[in-house]
């Protein structure tokens, strides 16, 4: 199956830095015909040209992901950069493995599989790497001299992430989830520009200065992930290293973007946005132990005014500010503990905003100055949620998009690890949810499931420990 680039639709989640700082003077035209040079399209007509036939990447698959490099950006450097993501991904699809092992699906072969993978791509080392592909090849198993029990793996383990027999499926018509990893600044924003080039009747989202500060977007379906941040200051050609704060820190932003994709293959509209995304920074807590992101909640600069808009039909984590406000309480302990550390504070700084009996489910906001504060009361997750009218004031729209990052990524690893009491019990019921969600029977996925297998409906409006929410935040507050 193939998509046409045009007509092409993405969604954005833009927040505007000071004026001061917005960059200038990206020459988009440009760097989309250098590009386009780069990809055999000189002269090119655009909307007769097929993203998914263009034939200017390296890469390989990985289980359910197809990983590239534009050619013209292959060096010593990106090559490592490409092996450290790619034994990052099979990572990840393994802690989701882990996920799902309590349904008691026969995982021996895809583990093997994996676990072989990994080890031909460890011993990867740029220079030869590099020596080696001057030969050509899009594929880099061959070019790379892969065994054929090393080439039989990789086709195996992509077989059975794409089908999801790990935990009982049988999918046909899935296609892999190709990721494009752009490792520097001037090349990231010049493929934006391309995307601009290749459909013109929506050149105004992809070409305007803000894009400089972008870290992903979409070109039909593929999601082109920078391994930089975008710098402040006006220089769409500088850029910020991602593991300035961690060292794992780019490893983690391009985990959490993959982790996104993966819960959207296997889920989709099934699992509510928030909970998708906290399904994905689980994963990430999982194999580094914090989410140390610029991917979701207040990416704003010291929370200057956010403005989100949204064009229908795309993936929804491209034109990402990276700069979450420094002072965030939220991010101290970047996940570390689930969040739990700061819930919980903030339900005891509501408390006394509140009538007493409803402390449990009762948080405080705070501005940057912390001097603006307010309690706001769950439900929320679901259309309990949905349905609860909230007026906040504009200085505390960012904490609360901190709050709730926070709090489904603490509920959803509760309902791994605690929702049923016991351990072992809780990973069971979960694993059952996700499979049942994955199956898709239900239209409204998770609000019909959890009733079913976990015992309890999601939420309701006034959320009690007769739903999963209020007995989270029963939990929660001992």
């Amino acid at each position: 199956m193939s998509r046409k680039l045009a007509p092409l639709a993405i969604a954005l989640c833009l927040h505007a830095p000071a004026l001061a700082s917005a960059p200038q003077g990206i020459p988009y035209e440009t760097l989309a015909q250098a590009v386009a040079a780069e990809a055999g399209l000189e002269g090119a007509d655009p909307a007769a040209t097929d993203v998914e036939q263009l034939d200017c990447f390296v890469g390989l698959r990985v289980g359910l992901f197809d990983l590239r490099l534009p050619s013209w950006v292959v060096d010593e450097a990106s090559i490592e950069q490409l092996r450290d993501v790619a034994l990052a991904l099979v990572d990840l699809q393994t802690a989701f493995l882990d996920w799902l092992e309590p349904l008691g699906h026969d995982q021996k072969a895809v583990r093997a599989d994996a676990k072989g993978l990994r080890s031909w791509i460890k011993s990867w080392r740029g220079r030869t790497a590099l020596r080696k592909l001057e030969e050509g090849g899009a594929d880099l198993l061959a070019p790379l001299g892969a065994s054929e029990s090393i080439v039989a793996a990789a086709r195996r383990f992509g077989d059975s992430m794409l089908a999801g027999t790990s935990f009982g499926l049988e999918r046909s018509e899935t296609l892999p989830e190709p990721l494009i990893l752009v490792p520097q600044r001037e090349d990231f924003v010049a493929l934006v520009c391309f995307c601009g080039w290749l459909a013109p009747d929506w050149r105004a989202a992809y070409w305007h200065d803000g894009i400089a500060s972008w870290t992903s977007a979409s070109i039909g379906r593929f999601e082109l992930l920078a391994l930089e941040y975008g710098a402040p200051g006006g220089d769409f050609k500088a850029g910020i290293d991602m593991n300035a704060d961690s060292e794992t820190g780019m490893l983690q932003q391009v985990v959490q973007l993959a982790g996104n994709a993966l819960v959207d293959s296997y889920f989709g509209a099934r699992v509510p946005a928030g909970l998708a995304r906290a399904l994905s920074i689980n994963l990430v807590i999982d194999l580094y132990g914090e989410c140390n992101t610029r991917v979701d909640g207040d990416l704003s600069d010291r929370r200057t005014e956010e403005q989100e808009g949204f064009i229908g039909g795309g993936a929804s984590e491209g034109g990402l500010l990276p700069a979450v406000a420094a002072d965030s309480r939220w991010r101290e302990d970047q996940g570390a503990d689930r969040f739990l550390a700061v819930l919980r504070a903030a339900q005891k700084g509501a408390a006394g905003r509140v009538e007493p009996g409803e402390c449990n489910r009762a948080f405080e906001l705070m501005d940057g100055t912390q001097k603006v504060r307010m309690a706001v009361l769950a439900p929320f997750l679901g259309t309990a949620a949905k349905s609860t009218k909230r007026a906040l004031p504009d200085s505390l729209a960012g904490d609360y998009a901190e709050f709730l990052r926070a709090y489904s990524t603490c509920f959803a690893w509760w309902l791994r690890a605690k929702s049923r009491g016991q351990a072992g019990a809780s990973a069971s019921a979960f694993a059952e949810l996700l499979q049942r969600l994955a199956q898709g029977a239900e239209a409204d996925g998770l609000e019909s499931l959890s009733a079913e297998v976990l015992g309890k409906p999601l939420s309701a409006a006034e959320p009690t420990p007769d739903d999963l929410e209020g007995e989270f935040l029963k939990w929660l507050s001992r």
